[in-house]
């Protein structure tokens, strides 16, 4: 099919476009949205700048050393002792800008305290930081080669026992170390189950034991401050027979027999060494 052949204007015909015309216009319009955008460009970017202008000099305002001094640093959560020490070692910060405080820096030097498992630090404007502390609590008291270490629940070393410790009353775990001057993971571990499973399941008990002897597999051999022989319990079960005791001490006191150890690791029974000659005595 041939196509309709478009109709000729005149030039002084209505609709009439001079050659080129249609270029024209076209290049008019660019003309005019390039000059928009350029301008709205240079507005926003003028906006821009003036905008991080007023930010940088607020924050130069804000973080001026002259300015919002910190002047108490509070911390609570660990007891009397742990938040001073916890709250000494923070007193180099007193006097700086309470913004340019690094939060996570005071929470990290705060947890350099064996006694703290955790710190979590809050900003208190305008002049204020809060320090919240999570403490370790003591499980047991271990015999190590320099000394007496306090312990958590995880093994983990708070510290050497002190006179300032004597409020802690905790048996004292022995028998852990190895012959190169280490201490076992695995017997300190069986000791602060034995010292928990004994608080929880006999407390009076648990109050009353000195030591608790993890050198053999197959004992916890416990020392009592009030009765002079030894008491071995199970490894596995410390709590088996703790019940019956008292009347084995009992018998023992009235017969006025010298043991030199009671054993209570079996089950429905309980053996008596005497220390003088004889069969051992069993209680029941």
């Amino acid at each position: 099919m041939s196509e309709t052949p478009r109709p000729v204007r005149a030039p002084n015909e209505p609709g009439y476009l001079r050659p080129g015309g249609n270029r024209e216009v076209r290049r008019r319009r660019q003309r005019r949205t390039a000059s928009r955008a350029i301008l709205w460009c240079s507005l926003w970017l003028a906006g821009l700048a003036a905008a991080t202008f007023g930010f940088r000099s607020a924050w130069q305002l804000l973080t001026d050393p002259e300015r919002f001094p910190l002047e108490h640093v509070i911390v609570e959560g660990a007891g009397e002792r742990v938040n001073h020490e916890v709250e000494s070692s923070l007193a180099p910060l007193l006097g700086r800008n309470v913004l340019t405080v690094d939060l996570g820096e005071v929470e990290r030097s705060a947890m350099r305290s064996p006694w703290v498992r955790s710190a979590s630090v809050k900003l208190r404007l305008p002049s204020a930081l809060l320090v919240i502390l999570e403490p370790r609590a003591v499980a047991a008291l271990v015999l190590a080669g320099d000394g007496v270490h306090i312990v958590d629940a995880s093994g983990s070393d708070i510290g050497r026992y002190t006179p300032s410790d004597s409020g802690e009353n905790h048996p004292v775990i022995t028998g852990v170390m190895e012959p190169g001057g280490r201490a076992s993971a695995a017997r300190l571990a069986s000791g602060i189950q034995a010292a928990r499973r004994l608080s929880e399941g006999s407390p009076e008990f648990a109050a009353a034991v000195s030591t608790l002897d993890m050198s053999r597999t197959d004992r916890v051999t416990a020392t009592l401050r009030d009765f002079r022989p030894p008491v071995y319990l199970n490894p596995e079960d410390p709590l088996r027979n703790l019940d019956r005791l008292a009347a084995v001490r009992r018998r023992i006191e009235a017969e006025e027999l010298e043991a030199e150890y009671i054993d209570l690791r079996f089950k429905d029974r309980i053996a008596v060494m005497p220390t003088q000659t004889g069969a051992g005595a069993s209680g029941t």
